[in-house]
């Protein structure tokens, strides 16, 4: 598996893992950051070719929405930001 914590080309590489799924522990992560990965399979024959790359945005929390307004249709309260 290959991954890139930064905008630069893939350079870190994890390998011998053992199962087919596994979870990447990256201390480092900052929100709002996009970070890429990609993988390979390896069975006796030898190394496939990589994945496609797939990227993922670090989540961060929601900003609190800037304005609440609230109109009243009974039965009902819409509520609108």
């Amino acid at each position: 598996m290959w991954y890139s914590l930064t905008d630069s080309e893939f350079t870190d590489k994890i390998t011998n893992i053992p199962t087919t799924s596994y979870t990447l522990d990256v201390p480092t992560l900052i929100a709002g950051r996009y970070y890429k990965l990609k993988v390979q399979s390896r069975n006796s024959v030898g190394l496939s070719l990589d994945s496609a790359q797939i990227v993922i945005l670090a989540a961060r929390i929601a900003d609190p929405p800037s304005s609440i307004l609230t109109t009243i249709n009974k039965p009902n309260v819409i509520i609108n930001w």
